[in-house]
């Protein structure tokens, strides 16, 4: 009985600390459907009824002018469905007028945030390419620390803890002070404004962390499983791609956790080494459309 309240304890504990870090996105999520008047006066209600907002750049906009609200209630009406608007029909068998009406739809169903963010600020594509990053990133560092880690835990050629010394010594760098040569390596190699450049980087930055992960993991496989497989046939090689790689999704989530977040946060990384805007990551992405708006 005391057990089981033990275990109600806990799961409420986990439910309520769920509650406080979903919370967060939820506003996220309810804000993008509102205008900033709703975000700054209600922000926590749902949004309104559909109405037109001066600081979006609404519909059927041409030269960059906003449409005010009383210009374009004159000739379409909100409140009509779609298929009983003449003036939206009209439209519709136009071709120069689609992404017109793109927008005319979006604001009848309040996505016009997402819609300006996707194709004012190409948000998309730089969502795309973050998820690239952050995914051969964590698989050059889940391969070669894996591989690292195997040595390092298996083969004890140097002691264990002067090898982990060092990888931690090499944690404790700042990594502003290997941007510069950095920056001058990529311009050499021709790799500016190339995602491979930031898989590298990323790679080569993240690598001591993914190695005490590995190795630490590594550590508690034991010996008579690398025995059996050499009794079957197996090299050391054959032994870490086919059985240890295999069993080793607890390390290649702890990476894909701690390096694929800092991943994904980094700012200055891709600021520096991506400087085309069309392809970089979220957060810088997000930075410059954000300025931009504002």
């Amino acid at each position: 009985m005391k057990k089981n309240n033990l275990r109600w304890l806990l799961y409420t504990i986990l439910i309520l600390f769920s509650i406080v870090t979903i919370f967060p996105f939820y506003l996220m999520v309810l804000g993008s459907f509102k205008t900033q008047e709703e975000i700054v006066k209600e922000p926590y209600s749902f949004p309104a009824n559909v109405t037109l907002s001066e600081n979006l750049r609404w519909i059927f906009v041409r030269d960059e002018t906003i449409v005010k609200e009383k210009e374009f209630a004159e000739v379409f009406d909100l409140e009509l469905p779609i298929s009983t608007n003449i003036k939206v029909r009209e439209l519709a068998r136009d071709e120069e007028h689609k992404i017109a009406m793109f927008d005319y739809i979006s604001s009848r169903i309040r996505i016009g945030n997402l819609a300006m963010a996707i194709k004012r600020g190409n948000l998309l594509n730089n969502l795309l390419a973050t998820f690239l990053v952050v995914g051969f990133s964590v698989l050059i560092l889940s391969l070669f620390g894996g591989m690292a880690g195997y040595a390092l835990a298996k083969i004890r050629f140097i002691s264990f803890s002067v090898i982990l010394a060092y990888f931690l010594a090499g944690m404790t760098l700042p990594r502003m002070l290997a941007l510069l040569p950095l920056y001058r390596m990529m311009l050499s190699m021709g790799l500016l404004n190339n995602p491979i450049s930031l898989m590298l980087v990323y790679g080569a930055s993240r690598i001591s962390i993914t190695i005490i992960i590995f190795s630490t993991f590594y550590k508690a496989i034991p010996q008579d499983l690398e025995d059996a497989a050499a009794i079957d046939g197996l090299s050391k090689i054959g032994f870490f791609f086919r059985i240890l790689l295999k069993m080793s999704h607890i390390p290649v989530l702890t990476v894909f956790i701690v390096s694929g977040t800092f991943i994904y946060n980094d700012f200055l990384t891709p600021l520096l080494f991506m400087g085309d805007l069309n392809f970089t990551t979220i957060q810088v992405a997000l930075a410059q459309f954000v300025g931009t708006q504002t």
